[in-house]
């Protein structure tokens, strides 16, 4: 509760404030009562394959119908190479499609998607683990993409419409290109991580519980501005990468690699912050 304000419970509108964004207020006889708000299922419940495919499934979707990708379950962890991936998603019912064809048209049915991989990889801020990344053709033309937990996006590293996802530098350093995909999810096998406990009236009916206290859920219009928006965590981790990513080609990204990833930050705070931010180039080894 230390995070929440006493004041504009009965008066802010919800719909203006940000996400995570708390109020509450006291009754005469001490009790309390309070509002948070939250991120949605379609945001918070879904993933980059799901968006990609344009559907909700209530959790991660992941390309190969028998959760070939998931560490998790029954099926062994599979490291997310392209080859793997393009096989899963071929299972799924995908199909391979040129370039050009992706870049410059739009199927009568169904839309194009791109595939990508990262191998296990550093900066002198984070590293990421291997995994995989889906990013689909819009109707606009332009693609857009979505991480787990966060809002949709346009928008390239740079703040630049994406109007090539191959050539284009994502957030995430998903370093290969793994295929164009004419999809069609009406007639796909579409499999995953899917979780009736992780959705919003699931956490509602949790805390209800755990609290002893009655709970309840009202949806709210989009905001763009505030229900858009990154949250602080993912917002620096992708500053941290935009930094380092335009030093691609100097002297310092050439050493930082060379050294095994044990190049100095580039400035003095780099390892002492927090969330993505907060390995130190110490320890960043043998990725080059």
């Amino acid at each position: 509760m230390d995070k929440c304000s006493g004041e504009g419970f009965d008066t802010i509108d919800p719909a203006s404030v940000a996400l995570e964004a708390c109020y509450y207020k006291q009754f005469a006889n001490g009790s309390y009562a309070y509002w948070i708000k939250k991120p949605g299922d379609w945001r918070t419940n879904s993933n980059c394959y799901c968006y990609a495919l344009n559907v909700y499934k209530g959790g991660f979707c992941i390309p190969g119908a028998s959760n070939i990708l998931s560490s998790g379950g029954a099926s062994p962890s599979v490291t997310p190479s392209c080859d793997v991936i393009r096989a899963a998603a071929l299972a799924d019912g995908a199909r391979l499609v040129p370039r050009q064809t992706a870049l410059t048209t739009q199927p009568a049915t169904g839309h194009y998607i791109g595939l990508l991989a990262r191998a296990s990889a550093c900066n002198p801020y984070h590293c990421w683990r291997e995994d995989f990344h889906a990013i689909r053709k819009d109707a606009t033309g332009m693609w857009s993409w979505k991480e787990p937990g966060g809002p949709a996006s346009d928008l390239d590293l740079f703040g630049n419409k994406i109007t090539d996802p191959q050539a284009a530098r994502l957030p995430g350093n998903y370093d290969q290109w793994c295929g164009f995909f004419w999809v069609d999810p009406s007639n796909m096998s579409i499999g995953g991580n899917f979780r009736e406990d992780y959705k919003v009236a699931a956490m509602a009916n949790y805390y209800e519980q755990l609290l002893g206290a009655p709970v309840s859920l009202a949806p709210l219009p989009y905001n763009a501005t505030t229900d858009g928006a990154f949250d602080s965590w993912a917002a620096k981790g992708y500053a941290d990468d935009l930094l380092w990513e335009s030093k691609r080609g100097t002297r310092n990204w050439d050493a930082f690699y060379a050294s095994g990833g044990a190049a100095p930050p580039l400035n003095p705070n780099a390892g002492a912050q927090g969330g993505p931010a907060g390995a130190a180039a110490a320890a960043q080894r043998g990725l080059a």
